[in-house]
């Protein structure tokens, strides 16, 4: 083939799109459909739960039209990330609503499905003879309880798992836990194309319009790659791409620029070119992916640490704030002294963000001055039990609606209270214990592929 035509509905399954412009790209002949529906951007909560960070009714919704129109038209269907975490509790959630729509929408296809979840007895069997090491130096090498603190572990694939499908008679691809890029460069590098210019490609158009202006993660784009470059752009005529708006969607998640490691190699862009084509096309050259001799995948997992409440309110008093560094120490030496015999350092962790002095940065926010009038605070506890981290967000937070200070004119509480009650559980917390790198020998032995009927009956 000289050329393959991809089209991305939306940056994020479930996260609507605009469906005039869908359709407009369906018509164009797109080679394939794919879509991202993968990610630990929400934090760890998902992948330790098993359960999908976008709600059922969106998915369903996104996934009507996709699926409706690439079994019509018969264009392929890629769906990388099964809801988020990409574990078996949520591929199999996702099934289920695969086999809704066939049924209500009387489709009929065979779809590969694609697990990423690795076995822990696997994992724990390798940690008895080799070093596993995390992501950065600063984590330590996997360890066996790490593996049986996780409810589920899972492994990002790459392009060889899709590649594999693709050999088999399907219509559509489902899969666990994989890499955003390689769901839309499998296929061309399956035909036969240039890796670096698919991988790059698939960079570029896995966050949908986001890589376009005015830009909207909803807005679907369209994708070319030919011998020695490729162009991205969006359907609709009243957006377009720009070397900017291109670049930028090039450089972002990475530590260095110009570099992304990837299963297998790294994505480099150090000689890419980037050129205005037409007035919303950019055309891209030079992109290259560095082989490396040993293949690795990431892994992911999550660990419960506890259960989390949080208390959110408003300061508007300006000699509160001038002294917000002074309520929250002596908030915090209350409720030690409330708790004192009762509860140790170990049964809760407590914090403060405080919105409109640091609530972003933290410790490391360089400009150190309030100049905010009011300020937002949340404050969060982690307790080992839901009970203790709802007590002890209650009483933080009253400690400081009753609190005194010097200067203080109105004792009748300087807070805002935007709910009832001040306190809210959010329920069980979990933070990521498991980022590192596991060597393989095929890339394709840790992620299993099935193949599917969907609708009824027999194709």
């Amino acid at each position: 083939m000289k050329e393959i035509k991809l089209l991305c509905p939306t940056g994020f399954l479930g996260y609507g799109y605009v469906v005039e412009a869908f359709k407009k790209g369906v018509e164009s002949g797109p080679d394939f459909i794919a879509v991202d529906a993968s990610s630990t951007d929400p934090g760890p909560y998902y992948l330790g739960e098993g359960t999908s960070l976008v709600p059922r009714m969106s998915i369903k919704r996104d996934l009507k039209f996709m699926l409706t129109a690439g079994i019509n038209e018969k264009i392929p269907l890629i769906i990388g990330g099964a809801c988020g975490p990409g574990d078996n509790k949520t591929m199999e959630w996702m099934l289920c609503i695969l086999e809704e729509i066939a049924i209500e929408e009387k489709l009929h296809f065979n779809a590969a499905i694609i697990r990423a979840e690795i076995d822990k007895n696997y994992l724990l069997s390798r940690v008895d003879i080799e070093k596993i090491p995390g992501i950065s130096p600063a984590l330590k090498d996997l360890t066996k309880e790490d593996i049986k603190a996780s409810r589920a572990i899972v492994g990002q694939m790459g392009v060889e798992p899709f590649i594999k499908a693709l050999d088999e008679d399907i219509d559509v691809i489902i899969t666990g836990r994989a890499v955003d890029n390689a769901i839309f460069a499998a296929l061309p590098i399956k035909r036969g194309f240039d890796p670096g210019l698919a991988w790059h490609l698939g960079k570029t158009v896995e966050c949908g319009g986001m890589v376009a202006k005015p830009t909207g993660i909803v807005n679907p784009v369209m994708g070319e790659i030919k011998d020695d470059y490729f162009t991205v752009y969006p359907v609709d005529d009243n957006l377009q791409c720009t070397i900017g708006t291109v670049a930028a969607h090039s450089l972002y998640e990475r530590s260095t620029p110009y570099f992304e490691k990837l299963p297998g190699g790294a994505l480099d862009l150090s000689e890419c070119k980037f050129e205005q084509y037409d007035r919303k096309t950019v055309r891209v050259r030079g992109s290259k992916f560095n082989k490396e001799e040993t293949y690795t995948i990431k892994l992911e997992g999550a660990r419960k640490v506890g259960y989390r409440s949080i208390a959110v309110f408003g300061v508007r008093d300006p000699i509160l704030i001038k002294q917000i560094d002074y309520i929250i120490d002596k908030s915090k030496k209350m409720v030690r002294e409330q708790f004192k015999g009762i509860l140790t350092g170990d049964d809760y962790r407590l914090l403060y963000h405080i919105y409109g002095k640091d609530g972003v940065m933290g410790k490391i926010e360089p400009q150190k001055m309030i100049t905010s009038h009011e300020l937002g605070i949340v404050i969060e506890v982690v307790g080992r039990t839901q009970d203790i981290a709802r007590d002890i967000a209650y009483y933080a937070y009253g400690a400081i609606q009753h609190m005194e200070y010097e200067g203080i004119l109105c004792t009748g509480a300087n807070t805002a209270l935007p709910f009832s009650p001040p306190d809210i559980d959010i329920g069980a917390a979990y933070e990521f214990n498991i980022h590192h790198i596991l060597p393989i020998d095929d890339p394709t032995e840790l992620f299993p592929i099935e193949i599917k009927y969907f609708g009824g009956g027999r194709k």
